[in-house]
């Protein structure tokens, strides 16, 4: 049952003609993916801003063919095809300021025999008119397409009756006009309908499409049959007898040996004279009136095979007893007798089938043959072959059907769990279910079961703020770090590799050593950023006995930056910049020292940062500067101080497991910027905004967050720069909420 299709675009309540980019209504292509061949897939699109024509191509194309590429259920196809929207509209919308940016409403159906299954994103409105009543999907507002990373899906199921009406709209007219006023229009018939939905949207824009099943006639019981007349039983048809051949196509009479007819030769049915061995006499066999049908004769012939093999079967189980070689003889022999029933069986068809009048036939002389002598090695060897490629056929088919039957349990629980899952009433409830789908599919390679799979990935990865990111992989230092010590500088990436030495990494490839004089234990690194008027200094390299290094690639070795010694004179942990100014992190002293620049040195003694009652700095490890301070502590905590005060700053709502950061880093170009944790416990980057609560969790397909030491920002403020088990990655930094 085909519905009726019908358009309708308002802008500022004119009615537009011609097709509109945002809608589709499409049919399968020539190879949709398993699960996708009997649908159809409908789509309304809308963009608010200054969206170009390409990016509604561009959206309903990625759509589209997210949804016939994939297989399984209709609801895995209409969410992947939204993510896919999605995922287009946000790339769009990443390099352009806010004002610029694009957002969306989308709804999209995937369209059964019987059913229909529709997803909603964004502002997007479905109304249902049927004999049952009237329906409205989704039940909760949703945030615009392209506004976040991932897609925010509200899924629904409508079941096609004769006199349904669907109206898939990009907003919800029940804001525009009253339910009575809507119904009364959806209840009208084709053409009608769009002209009431531009009477009741006024002078507001609409997109919308309306599809209306009609209404079933009742089909007239079928007339009674005729009764049939009874006719005369037909005689059967006599052929007429051959006509006798010309006397010049005779053929002339041949001798006939002694012979005892056989059965296959319809000697049984022929008459002929005996004679003693040895003398001949002619013989002429008189045509039968007419021959046995070629179907008889064939069946007579495999008949005679399967009776030989029969035999020589019997006589192959009875020998076994006896021993080996007289039944694989017995075998060979009951094998040959079959061959030889078929072969003559065939011939015999064969010159029965040509046309013409039945000819006089010559009956050859019965040679007796002497018995082949058999060969009882050849034969065992046979058997064992034989026996070899029946266990190996058993063993396949027991295989296969054993990996049909397990594909089949593992699919049929996970789709019972992602029902549960997507009929949860909160998404904490549908965690568990989500779980039980990876759990049952993990490590199944088959098409279904990995869509599965993706599916419930996908909708815990939504639930947890999770993105996943590719690292790229600059340079394996190995055992050779001393320190988890990491800055970005002009391109390249700085580590502390041992005693006095320092390795920087180049992003574009290769890397450069540089030795500092005397190979004293070094303590930290950072780069200068220099303050208003001020030069920089390159690279700040701290070492014990308060040692301070500077380099730049122009100079032929770092040269030493005259710094004065705090009060105390312990060694600090830490070292960073910010507005050219020089700080200090001294757990022992239970203060941040803070230096002003005189002329490229550090000569001043320092100021502490905390005036008045210092907070407790015991097992403080690594600071990172923006407008703010941020501390973290050996145990995992983190606190943030402002203008020498502590700040609120509370880790919160970071998805299990419970984490300890063993790093930290900021942008300091942004001044309430997000905050990078490295969690080596869980293998991820943690990314929580200025005041500590959670934004957004980094993980890669792979292992290559196991084990972190260490992360800083580019001075782009693009990428990550990432320490694992002395490996450094580059990881671009994707769109976030909080950022």
């Amino acid at each position: 049952m085909e519905p009726w299709i019908g358009w309708i675009r308002l802008t500022d309540g004119r009615r537009q003609t011609g097709g509109h980019p945002g809608t589709a209504w499409l049919t399968p292509p020539l190879h949709p993916a398993p699960g996708r061949e009997g649908e159809q897939f409908a789509m309304v699109l809308d963009l608010t801003g200054p969206a170009p024509s390409r990016l509604y191509r561009e959206i309903r194309d990625a759509a589209a063919q997210a949804f016939w590429s994939t297989p399984g259920s209709s609801v895995a196809a209409l969410r992947r095809a939204v993510i896919a929207a999605n995922r287009a509209l946000v790339h769009f919308n990443h390099p352009l300021p806010s004002e610029s940016r694009c957002m969306g409403s989308m709804v999209c159906a995937a369209l059964r025999a019987d059913e229909v299954f529709l997803a909603h994103a964004g502002p997007a409105w479905s109304g249902v008119l049927s004999a049952d009543g009237d329906e409205q999907h989704p039940g909760r507002p949703l945030p615009h397409l392209g506004s976040r990373p991932y897609a925010e899906i509200a899924l629904s199921y409508v079941p096609v009756r004769p006199g349904l009406t669907l109206l898939l709209s990009t907003q919800n007219l029940l804001h525009l006009v009253a339910p009575d006023a809507l119904g009364q229009v959806l209840r009208r018939e084709g053409e009608d309908i769009l002209d009431g939905l531009e009477q009741l949207a006024g002078e507001e824009s609409l997109t919308a499409m309306v599809l209306r099943w009609p209404e079933g006639k009742p089909t007239p019981p079928p007339a009674p049959p005729s009764p049939r007349r009874r006719e005369a039983p037909s005689q059967p048809e006599v052929p007429p007898p051959p006509p006798p051949p010309p006397e010049e196509a005779r053929m002339p009479e041949e001798l006939l040996p002694p012979e005892e007819p056989t059965p296959w030769e319809g000697g049984a049915e022929r008459e002929a004279e005996w004679v003693e061995p040895g003398v001949w006499t002619r013989v002429t066999a008189p045509p039968s009136p007419r021959p046995a049908p070629k179907f008889l004769r064939l069946g007579e012939a495999v008949g005679a095979g399967f009776t030989a093999i029969g035999r020589g079967l019997a006589r192959g189980a009875s020998a076994v007893g006896g021993g080996l070689v007289r039944g694989v003889s017995a075998v060979g022999a009951g094998l040959g007798a079959a061959a030889g029933a078929v072969y003559h069986g065939a011939r015999v068809i064969f010159r029965r089938a040509l046309p013409g009048a039945e000819r006089r036939r010559t009956v050859g002389v019965r040679v007796s043959r002497p018995v082949p002598q058999e060969n009882p090695r050849r034969m065992a060897a046979l058997a064992i072959v034989i026996l070899i490629l029946v266990l190996l056929t058993t063993l396949i088919v027991w295989f296969r059907y054993g990996r049909d039957l397990r594909r089949g349990e593992v699919l049929s629980r996970a789709r019972e769990q992602v029902l549960a899952a997507q009929q949860a009433p909160h998404p904490e409830l549908a965690r568990p279910h989500w779980e039980a789908v990876l759990a049952l599919t993990a490590n199944n390679n088959d098409p279904e079961v990995r869509a599965l799979h993706s599916m419930a990935q996908d909708a815990l990865d939504q639930m947890d703020g999770v993105i996943r990111v590719a690292p790229t992989l600059l340079a394996d230092l190995g055992t050779q770090v001393s320190r988890n010590r990491l800055v970005a500088w002009e391109q390249s990436v700085a580590v502390l590799e041992g005693p006095g030495r320092v390795r920087r990494v180049l992003v574009g490839g290769g890397s450069e050593l540089i030795s500092i004089p005397g190979a004293p234990p070094l303590i930290d690194i950072t780069a200068h950023q220099s303050g208003p008027g001020q030069p920089s200094l390159g690279l700040l390299v701290l070492g014990a006995g308060g040692h301070l290094w500077a380099y730049d690639p122009h100079w032929s070795e770092p040269r030493s930056v005259a710094l004065s010694l705090a009060p105390g004179g312990h060694d600090p942990v830490a070292i960073a910049t910010y507005a050219g100014r020089l700080y200090l992190l001294d757990p022992a002293a239970g203060q941040i020292w803070r230096y002003i620049p005189q002329n490229g040195e550090f000569r001043e003694g320092p100021e502490p940062y905390f005036s008045s009652e210092a907070p407790p700095l015991t097992g403080a490890r690594d600071m990172a500067l923006n407008y703010s301070i941020y501390l973290l502590f050996e145990d995992g905590g983190v606190a943030r101080y402002e203008e020498g005060r502590a700040a609120p700053f509370a880790v919160s709502g970071v998805p299990a497991p419970a984490a300890h950061f063993t790093a930290l880093t900021v942008d300091p170009e942004r001044e309430k910027g997000p905050v990078y944790l490295a969690d080596g416990a869980a293998e991820r980057i943690v990314v929580l905004r200025e005041d500590g609560a959670f934004c957004a969790q980094f993980r890669p397909p792979g292992e290559e967050f196991r084990g972190l030491q260490a992360l800083t920002v580019s001075q782009m403020g693009d990428s990550l720069f990432v320490l694992a088990r002395g490996r450094i990655y580059r990881v671009t930094i994707p769109p976030l909420p909080c950022r």
